[in-house]
């Protein structure tokens, strides 16, 4: 699975779209492992937590 991290694709969408991520792999993670890719420069996000603007 990848983590969704762009406020360019998800803008203010991308808080739910981490919260409706990290449900998805809890529930895939009750039948088999889930490997989550994620952008290296930023920290993984909670869901709920805002997201971060876009960097200038």
């Amino acid at each position: 699975m990848a983590w969704p991290s762009s406020y360019t694709i998800w803008g203010s969408l991308l808080s739910k779209i981490q919260a409706d991520i990290a449900k998805l792999a809890k529930e895939v993670a009750k039948y088999e492992p889930v490997i989550m890719c994620a952008e290296a420069r930023r920290p993984p996000r909670r869901p709920g937590r805002p997201a971060d603007p876009p960097s200038r």
